[in-house]
């Protein structure tokens, strides 16, 4: 139970919770997380971190302010969310000029490494929507900062790459190869599903399994956890 609060929400459970919660049952407990604002909260702080939206980039304005929430009530989903953070003022700001922004939407949410050869003609196509000018970006057209954004997220590589690294953060190891194709699809097809797809991986035996193998918390967990078990 203490695993699954620090994997779902980003902290240990107080000593109310964990006995509300081993009395529940795991599967009560784990869809009591999921349906929490503060689940929504935690991923939204990890996906700030992931982009490095962090100290002077951190977002403090509408709309990105109530996102856990909106995302808690169903008015948002996660893809959706995740293109509010990436065309945000606060993105920008972190990845100014063409060349930066384009070259961090390709590495962070498609995977693309900008520097091997055969993607060179890509990054320079999205500098020029950057720029307002008109031009065939991953297999579209566009003319803008936004279009940039747009298409990228519209591609299936971002729904892989996203259930992967979501999985490793959240089980603590790669996803199978299958596993992960149909997570992807899934997540493509519905982005509503994702706390459905999180819901299987943390209830699977295989998460079960790799809990008799220590994982070390990462710093905002082990702060929030002390701060809770205090």
């Amino acid at each position: 139970l203490r695993r699954l609060y620090i994997d779902l929400i980003g902290r240990g459970p107080t000593e109310k919770e964990l006995l509300a919660a081993a009395a529940a049952g795991r599967e009560a407990a784990v869809d009591g997380l999921l349906k929490s604002e503060e689940f929504w909260r935690n991923w939204y702080e990890e996906e700030l971190y992931y982009f490095l939206l962090i100290d002077q980039f951190r977002p403090t304005s509408e709309p990105l302010a109530s996102l856990p929430a909106r995302l808690a009530r169903g008015e948002a989903d996660p893809r959706a969310a995740l293109m509010e953070i990436v065309i945000s003022q606060y993105f920008n700001a972190r990845n100014p000029g063409n060349d930066t922004f384009v070259t961090v939407v390709l590495e962070q949410v498609l995977g693309m490494k900008v520097q091997e050869k055969e993607n060179v003609a890509t990054l320079e196509a999205g500098k020029k929507l950057y720029d307002g000018a008109q031009a065939k970006f991953l297999g579209e057209q566009g003319a803008s900062q936004s279009d940039v954004v747009r298409i990228a997220f519209a591609k299936k590589g971002f729904s892989e790459r996203y259930v992967e690294r979501l999985h490793r953060r959240l089980a603590g190891a790669e996803p199978g190869a299958a596993a992960r194709t149909a997570a992807a699809e899934r997540f493509e097809k519905d982005p509503r599903s994702l706390a459905t797809i999180v819901r299987e991986w943390v209830l699977s035996p295989e998460y079960v399994t790799r809990l008799t193998t220590p994982r070390a918390k990462t710093d905002p967990q082990w702060i929030r956890t002390l701060y809770a078990d205090l």
